[in-house]
């Protein structure tokens, strides 16, 4: 599959992922918070990249991008995401969010 770079810009509200080895347009996500260090990156089967943040005003996002073979790694128009509320999050939560996958 390659190499991918995610980095968060603007005060860790605009989220960005670039393909470093392979052909695909840059992705780039604004959400209204800053999102917490370290989001989760894995691969599906080698057919979807998943990504999972968590905001500072306590969402947890959930982004799941379809992979292509071919030309193109990704398409910018084909992907779905999930925004999920996190009840009892701290106001004033800062550091790393760790996610457990099972």
């Amino acid at each position: 599959m390659g190499t991918i770079l995610l980095r968060l810009t603007h005060r860790a509200t605009l989220f960005e992922l670039i393909t470093l080895t392979r052909d695909a347009p840059q992705l780039r996500f604004d959400f209204p918070g800053a999102i917490l260090p370290s989001p989760a990156v894995f691969l599906w089967e080698e057919r979807e990249l998943h990504v999972i943040a968590v905001s500072v005003i306590g969402f947890l996002y959930r982004f799941v991008l379809p992979l292509q073979r071919g030309a193109q790694l990704w398409h910018p128009s084909k992907y779905w995401f999930r925004q999920y509320d996190i009840q009892n999050m701290r106001s004033d939560m800062e550091g790393l969010g760790h996610i457990v996958l099972f």
